[in-house]
């Protein structure tokens, strides 16, 4: 069985096995979403930049943490690469990778690049 013909509930678990062997993270969700992306790559709705500068912006205001990947900064394996090093720069107190990221944002090549 393919992966996304996996049933919800599947998907979060496979997730969280996932999360807790690469981060050592137990806990239970308080909410969770599935989203297939089948045959194509999700394309961020309008005004998604500025959403993602609003949540920084808050989540800076929080000693430890910092947030990246997919859901923030492009889709693609290189921009997910780019988000991780900037967030970890940015715990490390060089904000240099996010102010860069917030100024120019990944753009999709197909449009729908979120703004």
């Amino acid at each position: 069985m393919a992966v996304l013909e996996k049933d919800d509930a599947d998907l979060v678990g496979i997730s969280r096995h996932d999360l807790r062997e690469a981060t050592g993270l137990n806990a239970t969700p308080v909410a969770s979403r599935v989203t297939r992306w089948d045959d194509g790559l999700p394309q961020y709705p309008v005004g998604h930049h500025a959403r993602v500068a609003r949540v920084r912006a808050h989540v800076a205001a929080l000693p430890g943490l910092a947030v990246c990947g997919a859901a923030y900064d492009g889709v693609g394996i290189p921009a997910c690469i780019a988000s991780a090093n900037a967030a970890v720069d940015q715990l490390a107190g060089d904000l240099t990778g996010v102010e860069q990221l917030t100024r120019h944002p990944v753009q999709s090549l197909h449009g729908g690049g979120g703004e």
